[in-house]
């Protein structure tokens, strides 16, 4: 059997630093499958009650 090659832990953590510090610069937020679940969430909200998103601290 061949070993796997993999890349060296240090070099992929820095890379993932990069990902990650890019991503917040680009969007504003991080990396992560939350994020994008309450994201839909509010814009299903704003649809449906603008009102209640625009008064509302957790959607801003």
């Amino acid at each position: 059997m061949e070993e796997k090659k993999y890349m060296n832990p240090y070099l992929a953590g820095f890379l993932l630093g990069l990902l990650l510090l890019a991503t917040i610069f680009i969007t504003g937020r991080g990396l992560g499958a939350s994020g994008a679940v309450k994201s839909g969430v509010i814009s299903i909200v704003n649809f449906i009650a603008p009102t209640h998103t625009g008064n509302t601290h957790y959607y801003q």
